[in-house]
């Protein structure tokens, strides 16, 4: 079985990076004979920390931690659909937080 593939059966698990690592964003990684097995980068968004995936598993929110955020002195919410047969995330939309 291909290690960069995910099939709709699989378990996976998504990991928020720091931004400026060598992979920002968000990396995503299959459940594999009882290891992590990385997939790569699933979706680009500033330094995502706490996520949140829905009940049908369509969705994934990130809170972005930074100082800044489209050019406001905060943090934001991003908002990802889950592609059902590969598990890389389109980015739908993203706002600062109001603080």
């Amino acid at each position: 079985m291909n290690q960069n593939y995910a099939s709709a059966k699989d378990t996976l698990v998504y990991v928020g990076t720091s931004t400026g690592t060598e992979r920002p964003g968000l990396s995503f990684y299959k459940i594999q004979d009882a290891t992590l097995a990385p997939m790569g980068l699933a979706g680009e968004t500033p330094s995502p920390s706490f996520l949140a995936i829905d009940q049908k598993r369509r969705l994934l929110f990130a809170v972005n931690e930074t100082n800044t955020f489209q050019g406001k002195p905060s943090g934001g919410v991003s908002s990802f659909a889950i592609d059902p047969a590969t598990g890389k995330l389109t980015l739908l939309s993203q706002q600062a937080s109001m603080g």
